[in-house]
């Protein structure tokens, strides 16, 4: 595999601790801390894979999904929350989420959610 570029938006630094452990060797991350400073990044290439960690303080985290899988199609996008609910987890997958779990999120979990969401053909 070429090297993974991921985007992680959260304000958790253990949650962004935890993904950094979890990386793939030789993966880049980005990381932005509110949905207002994701609007910047978008202009840049699309990333392999993001992580939206929901609530942020200043946004819902459907709402970044939205603007992520607007500019970003071809990214892969797991979504990580404290509001699990089964309504919400099927906005969730119709916005385009490979992914959605609930937190905490434990350091194999986290593996395993990354070896899988960056393997081709996902």
């Amino acid at each position: 595999m070429s090297r993974a570029s991921l985007l992680l938006i959260s304000n958790d630094d253990a949650l962004a601790e935890t993904l950094r452990a979890a990386l793939p060797k030789g993966a880049r991350l980005d990381r932005v801390r509110t949905g207002s400073d994701v609007a910047p990044h978008l202009m840049a290439s699309p990333r392999d894979l993001v992580l939206v960690d929901d609530p942020l303080p200043d946004a819902d985290g459907l709402q970044v999904l939205e603007m992520i899988s607007g500019a970003w199609r071809d990214s892969r996008v797991c979504f990580v929350t404290t509001r699990h609910d089964p309504e919400r987890e099927r906005a969730v997958r119709r916005l385009g989420a490979i992914f959605y779990t609930a937190r905490p999120v434990e350091l194999d979990t986290l593996k395993r959610l990354l070896q899988r969401a960056l393997a081709p053909g996902v």
